[in-house]
């Protein structure tokens, strides 16, 4: 039996931070770690704890979470980050992957969701949850969400894609066609310079267009 994740939980509020460790104490695939730490104690926990997944609480596009998740995304290849973002704070959620977080969930989704990303995150993958990609269609839609050319719809799919999505899920999470999401695909692996799938997410990578 494979050793469990180890999650340090990081928020600056008790209520939330206990809620969190609750939820996910009860997976016995799962080992929560210190139980105390805010935003800016996170740094400083690292060399102890040693933990593979770090669930931040992200409050603001502005705060201190989105500074700690742009200095992990920069210094270490682990632990990866998953931000918990409030449902109504977009910017946040832009902003967050933006600096590097590895996956995204807003608050109000289900318990089951919050655990299937930090395990998701734990592997390696990229977890987006449908409030984070509808943020990024909605912020930029018909603009060009990257300097690579990139709208925010081909933006999100190619998140999605590096999570680990097929396009049947990608197309149910988005409410798209199959064919949309083929066409998305597509475009974006052009702009990339890409042959398959491989390429793709290597060339979005070193463009800082996905999490490495």
């Amino acid at each position: 039996m494979p050793a469990p994740l180890r999650v340090l939980i990081a928020s600056s509020e008790t209520l939330m931070r206990e809620g969190l460790r609750r939820i996910l104490d009860d997976d016995p695939g799962l080992e929560v770690l210190d139980r105390g730490l805010d935003e800016n104690g996170v740094s400083a926990a690292l060399e102890a704890l040693r933990p593979d997944v770090v669930v931040l609480v992200v409050d603001s596009a502005f705060g201190p979470g989105v500074e700690v998740t742009r200095d992990l995304a920069r210094r270490h290849a682990m632990p990866k980050v998953l931000a918990v973002v409030p449902r109504n704070a977009r910017d946040a959620m832009l902003t967050v992957l933006q600096a590097g977080a590895a996956g995204c969930v807003a608050t109000v989704v289900a318990p089951q969701e919050l655990v299937a990303a930090v395990h998701a995150v734990g592997r390696g993958e990229y977890y987006v949850c449908p409030m984070a990609a509808a943020a990024l269609l909605d912020a930029y839609r018909g603009q060009d969400a990257t300097g690579e050319g990139l709208t925010a719809r081909e933006h999100a799919i190619l998140l999605l894609v590096a999570q680990g999505l097929t396009n049947q899920q990608i197309a149910k999470r988005l409410h798209l066609s199959v064919r949309t999401v083929e066409t998305y695909r597509t475009r974006t692996m052009e702009k990339l310079g890409a042959q398959n799938l491989a390429e793709m997410i290597r060339a979005a990578i070193r463009r800082h267009l996905i999490p490495a």
